[in-house]
């Protein structure tokens, strides 16, 4: 695989913590945050005030909680358009 031929799509909700756990980990591996997809599911934490604040990509911001499984597939098909 060459470098930048992939992204990472990941989904939250409610999980400011552990969100900022996995954002650094991606920091300290290289992982360039350009390639990364979120889906909030409509957090009220503080979690997508932190999102719309990193240099992700693309950041969603669903009005409510539709599910993993939805965010996931909303990442996908941001990336691909």
């Amino acid at each position: 695989m060459r470098m930048h031929d992939y992204s990472i799509t990941f989904a939250c909700y409610n999980s400011l913590e552990y969100t900022k756990l996995f954002v650094d980990s991606l920091i300290i591996t290289g992982t360039p945050l350009d390639r990364v997809i979120v889906v909030d599911n409509g957090s009220r934490d503080g979690t997508r005030e932190y999102l719309s604040a990193q240099p992700f990509g693309e950041v969603i911001l669903n009005k409510g909680n539709l599910g993993c499984g939805v965010a996931w597939n909303q990442g996908i098909l941001a990336r691909q358009s």
